[in-house]
């Protein structure tokens, strides 16, 4: 029942933050590209996840064709995992995105096109890649799915025990060392950009501060533009640094999410598939794993929220306006 409530609240929550997105500008298009997939995806995985809960047991059309392709797609829970795989990689390249926009600022903006290309392609290479696998996890015969793991000895068998330890390495060990890496490199970066831009900004007051003394030279109009440009200079930039130190603390902190909620779906799958614990698709302890990672889409807006101030902005008023529109609605009702 909890499970449920959780995916009902993570569907509506990741479309009101996907629609937020789209009206508020955060950063570069690729920012806002993958801001708005990690919004798509994680709906995605709720909506399965509840689909699946709403109808646990395994059903049959009676059409060999059509049970077939629901035995490998989706009991097998294929296309759950393909999107999770898709929300994963798109984390990985917002945390590549976040180290172009912080330490190669200059050449950020100019290369956009090449960016978005090479982030679809290798999001699309890498979840069809692993999810590959995942359809051998059950057996259509006669007319019924089986676990591949209770009934099979053969090369499927084996597949999946070389599976079960590239599993955990490709989806959870090696996006823990490039995000922790990069968030790490990224955090540094923008320490010490904080430091230096402070420095700058105190050193640009004192010059302004020494136009406007030094009245033999300039006249007071040019005093005036000269501290205006310089004073909205140092506000947009302030106002940049501000953004892109809170979108690096929302993905870096949504990247810490998904390693805690995760982890123990990868581990319960690698000492399944070489039987040290019972692993059977759709048994207790599976599902248990399966609503971890939907918490962890549930998570994910709800981050950016409360940490990207601009997006908590525009939200708010949007709330406000619809209750505005509301109240007018219910009293012009009343009144008639």
């Amino acid at each position: 029942f909890f499970a449920i409530i959780v995916q009902l609240i993570g569907i509506p929550l990741n479309l009101f933050v996907l629609h937020g997105l789209l009206n508020v500008k955060l950063g570069s298009r690729l920012t806002t590209l993958l801001l708005c997939n990690q919004c798509v995806f994680d709906c995605l995985i709720c909506t399965f996840a509840l689909l699946k809960i709403l109808k646990s047991e395994r059903w049959y059309t009676g059409y060999i064709i059509i049970d077939s392709v629901l035995c490998y797609v989706w009991f097998s829970h294929t296309l759950f995992w393909l999107v999770v795989l898709l929300s994963l990689s798109n984390m990985m390249c917002t945390a590549l995105d976040r180290l172009g926009a912080v330490v190669c600022s200059r050449t950020y903006q100019l290369r956009q096109n090449i960016y978005i290309i090479l982030s679809y392609t290798s999001i699309s290479i890498y979840s069809l890649t692993l999810i590959a696998t995942n359809p051998l996890l059950l057996q259509y015969r006669d007319q019924k799915c089986y676990d591949t793991i209770l009934y099979d000895k053969n090369w499927i068998y084996i597949l999946m025990k070389v599976d079960s330890i590239l599993w955990p390495c490709l989806t959870y060990l090696f996006p823990c060392v490039l995000t922790v890496s990069v968030y790490g490199k990224v955090i540094g970066v923008l320490k010490s950009t904080t430091f230096r831009h402070q420095y700058n900004y105190n050193n640009n007051n004192s010059f302004s501060t020494a136009i406007r003394t030094n009245s033999s030279t300039n006249n007071s109009w040019t005093r005036k533009i000269s501290s205006h440009k310089l004073t909205v200079s140092c506000a947009k930039q302030k106002r940049y640094r501000k953004i892109a130190q809170s979108l690096t603390i929302a993905t870096c902190i949504m990247q810490t999410i998904f390693l805690i909620t995760h982890s123990y779906d990868r581990i319960h799958y690698f000492l399944g598939i070489h039987r040290w614990i019972l692993y059977q698709i759709d048994c207790t302890t599976h599902l248990i794993g399966l609503w971890l990672v939907t918490l962890n889409s549930c998570i994910n807006p709800s981050t950016l929220i409360f940490i990207v101030r601009p997006l908590q902005i525009y939200l708010i008023q949007t709330i406000n306006q619809c209750f505005c529109k509301y109240s007018k609605r219910s009293n012009m009702q009343t009144s008639t």
